[in-house]
């Protein structure tokens, strides 16, 4: 007796995303976000123990640039917070003013 939606062309060999075996799709750990809000994806399925100098290069350059960025965006949210703050007292100062 056949299984339905099973047939020859339908397995896979591999993940979908790495197309390496050994595990579903949804458990692929070869890609990795670096900043969940933008679709930048590192690929770590050949890492190896044997890095060279120039892929530790990049490396680095690609984390001071997802830390710079992370950093921007803390201080813009900070300067947003102490706009809105200066703007609060202002506003509880001139209704002050009015009573």
């Amino acid at each position: 007796m056949a299984v339905p939606g099973c047939n020859k062309d339908n397995v896979r060999a591999g993940c979908r995303k790495c197309g390496y075996p050994g595990h579903l799709t949804f458990e692929c750990r070869n890609f990795l976000r670096v900043d969940p809000k933008r679709d930048i994806v590192l690929d770590v399925s050949s890492t190896s123990s044997e890095d060279s100098d120039e892929e530790n290069e990049e490396l680095n350059k690609l984390q001071a640039l997802q830390e710079k960025r992370i950093n921007e965006e803390e201080e813009k949210k900070k300067e947003k917070s102490r706009e809105k703050i200066k703007l609060k007292k202002k506003r509880k100062r001139v209704l002050l003013q009015h009573h």
